[in-house]
Parts: C-alpha cells; sequence; structure tokens
C-alpha cells in the first residue's frame, strides 16, 4: 500500500474529523514532498465533499460524458516529451505470433497478434502490460508463474490475442502522452480486432497489468468498444512511478483525465479489478471502491498474493472463462485464484523433482 496515498486518507479523515488547526499545522510539517502531495489530494477531496462537489457515493454525479467532456476541455496535452525506446519491435520466432500494423488515430502503430486463422470466429484479447515505455517486447519467452507478465495464458489456439503498442514507441507517429491519447489506440486494437474475419466482435476483451490496468480503467470510462475489461493492480490517480510524466505543477486536469478514480462511477462496459494483497495498489482499489456508485466494476484482493504473483493464476482462470462463451459472473474468487496459485507451485515443484533426477 502506497504510503502516500495512506497519508492521503490522513489527510482526509483530519479535515473531516479533526477540525484542529494546531493539530493540522503539527501533521502537515512533518511531511516529506510526496508525502504532502498524498495529504493534499485527501484534503481536497475532503473540501469537495464538504462544498458539495460530490455526494453521499463519492465523486459520483451520473454524467457518462464527463470523461469524454474533461478530455475535449483540455485539448493537447502540455506534459513534457519524456524519450521512449524508438528502436523497432523484433518479429517474433514464434508461428503463433506476428508482427503487425493497426490503424490507430495517429497513424499505423505496431502490434504482436495472432495470425488470422481458418475456421470459426474466435473471442479475443487486447493486453497491455505495465511500465512506462508504452512499447512491445519478448512475449513469447517463458516466464517464471510469480512474476509472469507476458500474457502467455492468452497465447492459445482457440483465442486470438493482440499486443499493441502505443503512440510514439518504436517508429510510431505521435509522442507518449501517459495515459491520455493511450486510451484511444487501445481502443482502435479493439476496433482492429473487430475487424478480422476470425475474431468475434461481440467478444471482444481488454486485459491490463499495472500501467496497462490504470490504462484499461480509463478505457473503460471511455465509449463502449470491449465485452469486459479486467485491470491487473491498476492505480487509482495518474501522479505515480514516472515523475518525467508528471512533473510538479501540472494543471489540474491534466492529472484529472489520466486518474481513474474521478471516472470510475461513468463506466459502462463490465470491469473486473484485481489485485494482490501483499504490497499491491490496494489503497487504489479502495479509493475506486469509495467512488464507483452503480457502476459494472467488481474488485477482488487476494490475500497472500502480490502485485505481480496474482497476474498468472488469475489469468488462467479467466482465459477459461473466455473461451468458455460470454463472461456473466466472476471468473475468479480469492479462493479459486489461491487454488489456481498453489496448481502452479505443486507443477514446478513437480518438474523441480523429475529434473534433479535425470542424469547429468
Amino acid at each position: 500500500m502506497s504510503r502516500a496515498l495512506i497519508l492521503g486518507l490522513a489527510g482526509f479523515g483530519l479535515f473531516v474529523l479533526v477540525g484542529s488547526t494546531v493539530a493540522a499545522i503539527v501533521f502537515v510539517r512533518s511531511l516529506d514532498e510526496e508525502d504532502m502531495r498524498g495529504f493534499a489530494r485527501g484534503v481536497a477531496e475532503g473540501l469537495a465533499r464538504g462544498a458539495g462537489g460530490v455526494g453521499g457515493e463519492g465523486l459520483v454525479d451520473d454524467d457518462p460524458e464527463r470523461f469524454a467532456n474533461d478530455r475535449r476541455a483540455l485539448g493537447p496535452t502540455a506534459l513534457p516529451y519524456v524519450p521512449v525506446d524508438r528502436s523497432l519491435p523484433e518479429t517474433p520466432p514464434v508461428p503463433h505470433l506476428e508482427l503487425v500494423r493497426y490503424i490507430a488515430p495517429l497513424g499505423g502503430q505496431r502490434a504482436y497478434v495472432t495470425p488470422v486463422r481458418e475456421g470459426a470466429r474466435r473471442p479475443a484479447v487486447v493486453y497491455v502490460g505495465g511500465g512506462f515505455d508504452w512499447g512491445i517486447g519478448d512475449v513469447w519467452t517463458p516466464q517464471p508463474y510469480e512474476n509472469d507478465q507476458s500474457g502467455a495464458a492468452f497465447q492459445r489456439p482457440d483465442l486470438v490475442v493482440m499486443y499493441p503498442s502505443l503512440r510514439g514507441s518504436h517508429d510510431n507517429p505521435g509522442r507518449n502522452e501517459c495515459f491520455l491519447g493511450e486510451v484511444d489506440d487501445l481502443l482502435a486494437a479493439g476496433d482492429y480486432l473487430a475487424g478480422r474475419p476470425d475474431v468475434d466482435p461481440a467478444r471482444i476483451y481488454l486485459v491490463g497489468h499495472s500501467t496497462g490496468g490504470t490504462l484499461a480503467m480509463l478505457v473503460a470510462a471511455a465509449r463502449p468498444r470491449f465485452a469486459g475489461i479486467f485491470a491487473f493492480g491498476p492505480h487509482s490517480h495518474a501522479d505515480y512511478g514516472d515523475d518525467d510524466c508528471f512533473p510538479e505543477g501540472l494543471p489540474e486536469l491534466e492529472l484529472k483525465v489520466r486518474s481513474p478514480v474521478d471516472y470510475v462511477d461513468v463506466i459502462r462496459t463490465p470491469t473486473w479489478v484485481i489485485e494482490g494483497e501483499v504490497d499491491g495498489n490496494t489503497a487504489g482499489i479502495e479509493w475506486m471502491k469509495e467512488y464507483v456508485g452503480d457502476a459494472p466494476v467488481r474488485f477482488l484482493v487476494v490475500p497472500g498474493l502480490d502485485h505481480f504473483s496474482v497476474l498468472r493464476p488469475a489469468s488462467d482462470l479467466l482465459v477459461e472463462a473466455i473461451v468458455s462463451g460470454p463472461i456473466v459472473d466472476d471468473p475468479w474468487t480469492a479462493e479459486s485464484v489461491t487454488a489456481q496459485w498453489n496448481a502452479l507451485v505443486g507443477l514446478d515443484a513437480m518438474i523441480e523433482d523429475v529434473m534433479a533426477g535425470e542424469p547429468e
């Protein structure tokens, strides 16, 4: 749990409950710069409540166009340009993935995707990983189950998977916008899959992890392109991680339109949020749960797993739900994710025993 977010909650509570000028001064003077930002956020949201800016359900105001309107009001981003890797992505050395270009708002952008196959239409997944480079890389080399960010669970014959790179990465047009235009790129990736002859356009899903999970939450607040959205370990607010993206002194709206907590209540696409309890982004999940209103968003925190270890067992369960048919119920529970984790641990131990018994 982020210390700054914890202090944000403390700031909110201090504003609402304490009402003591002396106590507030002593508390604030004890904070460093990062913690002050979390504290200020809590106080600001407390003031918004006190001024009637939000109701008893949090930030909910039942305007489904609020996200789109705020993005239009912002216009071109004022964020400074952040250099990213402009090298070309590697051609996949495996037959079940190919390097293509998909048409995004700024032009053609690179992606790895399952080659078109004959036969019945299949469900599809757009998968976006974490980090701030917005590009694509090796997703075919097997990774340890305790930290498998490759989306390998979705690379199977009865499913189409796409890994889109986003604006400004590789030789793609434009520049990185840190959670702004990238939302439109992911919507375009969904449109690209919908146009394929082997994809069922009614069964296209978006899966994102960490930074990708934050993006997935913002996509969920935009137009309803996907049948369902699954966000692993998203952040509630934009100003985290990469200080190059969010320097001090930005206009408030620059951060707001990049913060899922401000728009979680306008989500209309069925959305599932999952995180590991150990050192995960659970504070952000608590923020969003408070403000979700009646939006179709479900949250799950899995005890005993962390931000990375939750990804593979939950993905194993999710992919089975996707290929089995339209997802109506939750694809996972804390118990089923834990059981799948234990199965992975047991399988790994079995493989080690077999390998240990082989002659050198």
